[in-house]
This record gives structure tokens, sequence and C-alpha cells, in this order.
């Protein structure tokens, strides 16, 4: 019988997964005494989390700069005694741009702001509308998710909570390559978990993993370097 290292042991796994998530990942697809579906479904779910803390911290971040901004409008009306007000709009475009000057970006942040959408700006779309698709940009950018996933990510109970047409328009809105998307999660399967094309090609349009389509995975294998 075969000794099991410490760090193969399960509550070993479990602790990673909770307090180091990468190493945590990598260690349970390593244990083969777990199951591939049971592997699948904790990803999704750590990565959901992952992702909700990520935008709390990001939302944070914003509100902490609106209400610094607020106080120095307050200050400026009183010594000209004139009125001063931005709307939320002017707030976001500020606080991008202040982001983008006083520190310097990583190559996948700044992409993140070549993502804007015209139309996220428009009157017509609602505040939630408008949210939605700059959460939609993140997961795409970040985590290269499909048009399901990013929708599911949305509107899941356990995600974003954004209501069904908020959801959509961010989807709809949303100018990214899907393909390219696939290709990069297929690249993050054969590099880290060392999976077969076959097996990339299921989990892609899996239902229970990234749901891209079948033209979507079928690209991402074509285009695998070996």
């Amino acid at each position: 019988m075969t000794n099991k290292k410490w760090y193969q042991s399960n509550w070993f796994i479990v602790l990673s997964l909770i307090f180091c998530l990468p190493l945590g990942l990598y260690l349970m697809w390593e244990n083969r005494q777990w199951k591939t579906k049971q592997k699948v479904i904790i990803t999704i779910i750590c990565s959901s989390v992952f992702v909700t803390a990520l935008n709390f911290f990001a939302v944070s971040s914003y509100d902490d700069f609106k209400a610094n901004k607020e106080k120095e409008i307050a200050a400026k009306a009183e010594e000209s005694s004139d009125e001063i007000t931005l709307d939320d709009t002017d707030y976001q475009m500020e606080y991008e741009s202040d982001a983008l000057t006083d520190e310097p970006e990583s190559d996948s942040s700044a992409e993140l702001y070549e993502y804007e959408s015209s139309d996220a700006l428009s009157s017509t779309a609602t505040r939630e509308q408008k949210a939605a698709l700059k959460s939609a940009e993140t997961y795409s950018l970040i985590f290269h998710m499909s048009k399901a996933g990013i929708y599911d990510q949305l509107t899941s109970e356990f995600g974003d909570k954004f209501p069904a047409d908020a959801a959509q328009y961010a989807v709809d809105n949303l100018d990214v390559d899907y393909n390219e998307n696939a290709l990069k999660s297929a690249e993050n399967y054969a590099e880290t978990f060392n999976m077969s094309s076959a097996e990339i090609y299921d989990q892609l349009i899996s239902e229970y993993g990234e749901k891209f389509t079948a033209e979507q995975a079928q690209y991402a294998v074509d285009h695998l370097s070996e």
C-alpha cells in the first residue's frame, strides 16, 4: 500500500482551499481520490466566492473615492459660494482616470479600461445595467468566462444577484471575443491540470463547467500550442 504524503491528505487540501486557494485547487486536482465532478463543483464555488470578494473590495474602493471627492467639492463650494455637483458617471470617469495616472497598471488591468462600451454610459441604461456590464467585463478579462457563464454569475444567488434584464444588457453589450476566452481557459486547464484535449473540450462545454458553445470549445482545442 502506497503511503500518502501529508500534503495529499484531505484535511490539508481543505485548509489550502480556505487559506490559499491556488494551492488548494492544484492539490485537489492532483488528488486522484476526488471525483472530477466534485472537483469541478468546488472549483466553481471557490471561484465565485473569490470573484464576489474581488467585486466587494472594488466597490468599497470606489465608494471611498466618491466620499472623499464629495468632501472636496463641498469645501470648494464653500470657498466659491457656487454649487458644484457631479453625477455617478462623472465620479466613475474621474475615478478610472486617477487609477490610470496615479499608479502603473499591469497589462491585464489596462485592458479592462479598453473594454469600455459606449452603451455603458448611455442615458438609457439604468445604474444596475451599467454595474452589471462592469462586472461582466471583469469576469471576461480575469476569468475568461463564456457568455452563459457570465450571465449565470451575474444573476446567481451566490454571485452578483443582478436582475435578469441587467445581466442580459451586460452580456449583450460586452465587447469580447469568446473564442479567445475559450482558448485562454483551455490553456489554463492544459498547463495547470495536464488535461487531454478531449477532457478540456468536455470541460469547456459542460453545464457544470465553462458553458462555452461547441464551436468555441472546438476553436480552443484546435489552437492549443503543442
